[in-house]
């Protein structure tokens, strides 16, 4: 049985929750490796990080934060 947890309840215990979208950050590099990329994106308040690609010219891969 699962266990259902009412907003009400979560606000009167002072429990913040925000969901933050999704964002894009710096330019993963060689010196700004996925590793990093986590890093950075949980000192944001994120879950993790990850690097993607996006393409376009030049393409480049992107630290990108969930």
């Amino acid at each position: 049985m699962a266990a259902v947890v009412s907003l009400s309840l979560i606000v009167e215990m002072g429990i913040s929750v925000q969901a933050l979208p999704p964002t894009c950050g710096p330019d993963c590099t060689d010196e700004f490796l996925k590793e990093d990329c986590n890093k950075y994106c949980v000192g944001l308040s994120y879950k993790n990080g990850a690097c993607i690609l996006f393409r376009g010219f030049p393409s480049q891969n992107r630290c990108c934060c969930f």
